[in-house]
């Protein structure tokens, strides 16, 4: 893991994820992956190379490498990627701290056949999710998949799109990400 040199996202959602990544990581362990990991299968090309971005608490990233690809979890948090090394010692050596956008540019052009980003890209405002789709795309092989899942509506949230904790969500609709 390596040290991000500019902070992604606001210091709140930062904090949370810092403050709260036992109670975070446990939740995310106990919650039913099983539909989302299946589709990784059908995605991504048998034993290629994957980037987990946002791994959280590594279940992806243990669950790909048990199927035989070549897995790399980055997350913006040191804490959450240690709860990850907690939750999957296996997948410890597969961790690196990158923070999207910034830090996207230390990962090799056409290096991943698949790229998964799942509920992580709505901590980023349009600046910084412009900014690291570009990135993506250019770590991305040709003929690889990008799978991403952004919320476009949340219940949960105050006038600033907040949740109770104190994360800052940015609300997508398909077509502003296909934009």
């Amino acid at each position: 893991m390596h040290p991000s040199t500019t902070q992604p996202i606001d210091l709140s959602t930062s904090r949370v994820y810092r403050d709260y990544a036992i109670e975070l990581s446990n939740q995310y362990e106990r919650g039913d992956r099983s539909a989302i990991q299946q589709r990784l299968l059908q995605l991504f090309p048998a034993n290629g190379r994957v980037l987990d971005v946002g791994c959280g608490s590594g279940a992806d990233v243990a669950f790909l490498a048990r199927e035989g690809f070549a897995v790399e979890g980055i997350d913006a948090s040191d804490d959450m990627l240690q709860q990850a090394i907690r939750h999957h010692p296996e997948i410890n050596g597969k961790l690196r701290r990158v923070a999207c956008p910034f830090d996207l540019i230390t990962l090799t052009s056409n290096s991943f056949d698949g790229i998964s980003a799942q509920s992580v890209l709505m901590h980023l405002d349009a600046s910084q999710l412009n900014q690291t789709f570009t990135e993506l795309y250019r770590i991305l092989a040709p003929q690889g998949v990008l799978y991403i899942s952004l919320f476009d509506k949340r219940n949960d949230l105050d006038l600033d799109c907040r949740d109770r904790p104190g994360r800052k969500f940015h609300l997508y609709t398909e077509s502003d990400v296909r934009q």
